[in-house]
């Protein structure tokens, strides 16, 4: 994957985030309420745009590579 590639990927993904942390719905619905079973959602909420901006392609590719395998592929069949 190169660099170019993962900003075509992440940048509508970080506008939808920023667009999504600037409403009181995801403050309180997503974050107020999840927040009572796990309370790190506080601190994930106030770095989500940061964590998701830091990923490179680099760690994409080796994440692939580590996780999509040939052997673990699923074949699908469709018949008509």
């Amino acid at each position: 994957m190169s660099e170019d590639e993962l900003r075509r990927a992440l940048d509508p993904i970080l506008t939808g985030i920023k667009d999504m942390v600037r409403t009181n719905q995801y403050w309180l619905n997503t974050v107020l309420i999840n927040s009572l079973r796990l309370p790190e959602q506080i601190d994930w909420a106030r770095s989500v745009q940061k964590d998701y901006a830091a990923i490179t392609a680099k760690e994409v590719s080796e994440m692939a590579k580590k996780y999509l395998k040939n052997e673990n592929a699923a074949t699908i069949v469709i018949k008509p």
